[in-house]
């Protein structure tokens, strides 16, 4: 599904939204987003879709064409079993979403996203089936010393 913003209202647009920034081979980390389609667009680095892959109000914001356009691969979405359920590819971020409108996330929300999607990942591939492995990069194992 592709997110369009009604560009009617310029205040609505530049309010910002909490939400969680993914982005390739960095740590996520909590920020305050505009919620401007041209800002959105910035951020994934192209056409935006909104994805529900929650059982809650809550959204992926990523790349529409991010698996097609040669994004690397950035985080599994993982179901309940622990199994690869899909993988964003590219740049994305995590917000609430709700009444056809971007929102904040709540605080535990934030804790619990920024927990599930922390480390980057790298993908292997090893028997037969596609997995996931999160690493903590290297400006980030210096930090923590």
């Amino acid at each position: 599904m592709v997110f369009v913003m009604d560009r009617t209202d310029e205040k609505e647009q530049r309010e910002t939204v909490r939400a969680v920034i993914c982005e390739y081979g960095r740590m996520a980390r909590p920020a305050d987003v505009c919620n401007a389609l041209q800002d959105l667009q910035e951020i994934v680095m192209g056409m935006i879709e909104i994805y529900y892959p929650f059982d809650e109000n809550v959204c992926i914001v990523c790349n529409e064409e991010g698996k097609l356009n040669g994004m690397m691969p950035n985080r599994a979405i993982i179901d309940e079993d622990r199994n690869i359920k899909d993988i964003i590819f590219g740049p994305f971020l995590i917000c609430g979403y709700g009444g056809g409108q971007l929102t904040d996330l709540t605080g535990e929300q934030l804790e619990k996203y920024f927990r599930m999607f922390r480390y980057p990942e790298c993908f292997i591939r090893e028997d037969g089936a596609v997995k996931a492995v999160p690493y903590i990069p290297a400006a980030d194992v210096s930090r923590q010393r």
